[in-house]
């Protein structure tokens, strides 16, 4: 059940997702069963004016995701307050602030050498994301993320780059780099993802997205073709490949997938 309200000044949202124990979703996946998940948000976008001429509007928000099982017993919940400046010319700037509530049932293997033990956990994080105009052939985006993790400390860094020649060629690389000290000791974690993307016309494209990791010592590799051939319509080509740094391949799969859509 959802029910939101957008106008000019306010946006709000309330939801309500009851899964229980024996959901099987048959195509896909739910994170979880046996669950019960409320959210709200509320966000009020005043607008300076001619005040402040360079600021479009500013966009204050709270919002709560309230996670129980079946018994009504908390197991997550996520409180974020942010407040995002969006610019005259389209670039905006966010601060934001989590908390964070999680129960383990039982331990969290975070890696095959480090596991955070089962319990209660209430941890919280601020972050400040900077994303420049992305009309321009040239934009991008830097951002920086610091506070706990579980019952350790965490540091995300975000940087990334944008380029789109007459808009129909986009390579959008971002780095992001986290440091996480947790009670079994330390580990750094570096994540190195580039994304392409090309429209050949309006109804053919292409998508590129390669990542690698360090923890994992492997490269990733997903490529997806997309032709519309008709409205609603679609063919597409994917290629997935997980290769180790040494060359050794992990995971390769070659999927098709055609739709069509009849008028009756």
């Amino acid at each position: 059940f959802s029910v939101t309200w957008n106008d000019p000044r306010f946006d709000m949202e309330a939801r309500y997702l009851d899964i229980e124990e024996n959901f099987n979703p048959e195509v896909g996946f739910v994170p979880r069963t046996g669950i019960r998940k409320s959210r709200g948000k509320f966000t009020y976008k005043p607008r300076p004016g001619e005040r402040i001429p360079w600021i479009r509007d500013f966009k204050p928000s709270v919002s709560v995701d309230h996670i129980t099982d079946q018994e009504n017993e908390l197991e997550t919940r996520f409180l974020n307050t942010e407040i995002t400046i969006l610019f005259q010319d389209s670039s905006s700037l966010r601060f934001r602030r989590t908390a964070i509530f999680e129960r383990l049932q039982e331990p969290f293997q975070i890696r095959p050498d480090q596991t955070i033990p089962g319990g209660d956990y209430q941890f919280q994080a601020y972050s400040v994301l900077f994303s420049g105009d992305r009309s321009r052939m040239f934009s991008g985006a830097v951002g920086l993320e610091k506070g706990d993790f579980f019952d350790g400390d965490q540091e995300l860094y975000f940087l990334g780059f944008l380029f789109q020649p007459g808009h129909r060629l986009s390579a959008e690389p971002s780095w992001n780099y986290g440091q996480f000290d947790l009670p079994s000791g330390e580990f750094t974690t570096s994540l190195f993802r580039t994304r392409f993307q090309y429209s050949f016309s309006t109804t053919m494209f292409l998508n590129a997205l390669i990542q690698y990791n360090n923890t994992l010592g492997e490269i990733s590799s997903n490529l997806r073709f997309n032709w519309i051939y008709q409205p609603l319509s679609d063919l597409f080509l994917v290629y997935n490949e997980r290769r180790s740094t040494t060359g050794e391949v992990r995971e390769r799969a070659l999927i098709a997938k055609f739709t069509y859509v009849f008028n009756f």
